[in-house]
């Protein structure tokens, strides 16, 4: 079990926008094969990701422009498994240090939004929806469903204990294909806590 810390990598967006961390949890079953100092590392993970987005664009009006602040907040689940070699040399006793890809696929998660022409006497517009994932003839998405990336950090072993913290950079732009124009693509980016208890072989 863990906790994570993830925001997103955009690349030119449509509108300006600011992103800011979103915490999450992260629960599943781990193994670990060890020969020598050299350990493969592998898990069965539901881990939550997402991000704080602040955005504002004019939309024509009666009136003229009107300037629209818009404040999401958007939470991804995924069913993720990552792959793991790890190193932990003699001389660095508890220590080791580990990377390795990963594959992830979207199943759960939370869209909410909130709305309102800046300097306007409107009161702000709310909504709250689950996440809609890419699917085979499904014409509207928030996110594609599959996510790819690379994982790296350091690892603290102790007996069955074993205490990680990493990194993570996804390589796949989770923007659906109906709304990634030319330039405009989305990434994770997570920290992530981690604790794991390893059943003795047999067990």
């Amino acid at each position: 079990m863990g906790a994570t810390l993830t925001t997103l990598s955009s690349r030119p967006e449509r509108y300006p926008s600011r992103y800011s961390p979103l915490a999450g949890a992260q629960v599943g079953l781990a193994g670990q094969w060890q020969w020598g100092a050299v350990r493969l590392q592998t898990a069965m993970l539901y881990t939550q990701k997402g991000a704080r987005q602040r955005t504002q664009y004019a939309l024509p009006s009666p009136t003229g422009e009107l300037l629209y602040d818009y404040r999401i907040r958007t939470r991804f689940g995924y069913l993720e498994v990552p792959l793991h070699l790890a190193v932990a040399p003699v001389w660095a006793r508890y220590l080791q240090v580990f990377a390795g890809p990963y594959l992830a696929m979207g199943v759960g998660g939370q869209f909410e939004q909130e709305y309102q022409p800046t300097g306007g006497q409107n009161q702000p517009v709310r909504e709250a929806r689950p996440l809609e994932y890419t699917a085979f003839m499904k014409s509207y998405a928030d996110a594609q469903r599959y996510d790819t990336g690379i994982s790296a950090g350091l690892g603290y072993q102790t007996g069955p204990v074993l205490l990680q913290a990493q990194y993570s950079w996804a390589w796949q732009n989770n923007r659906p294909a109906w709304y990634s124009g030319p330039g405009t693509a989305r990434y994770h980016r997570t920290a992530a806590l981690a604790l794991t208890y390893l059943l003795p072989r047999g067990t």
